[in-house]
């Protein structure tokens, strides 16, 4: 395992049409790809709209998939 101090950044513009920001550290991604996340994330937020519980949900696939 490596330990990296420069973060990955992008600048990206939004459009009226984005759903959400999705941030998050690399322990989601070391899981996850960057669009299962966001399907994830997606699929959370139109079954019940509550950000909260979609960052919630996010964090227990993180914790299951490694434990």
């Amino acid at each position: 395992m490596q330990v990296v101090a420069e973060p990955e950044c992008r600048a990206v513009g939004l459009a009226p049409d984005d759903q959400f920001v999705l941030l998050a550290c690399d322990g989601l991604f070391d899981v996850m790809t960057n669009q299962e996340a966001c399907d994830r994330a997606a699929a959370e937020l139109a079954s019940h709209g509550d950000a909260q519980r979609a960052a919630e949900a996010l964090s227990k696939v993180n914790v299951y998939r490694e434990g």
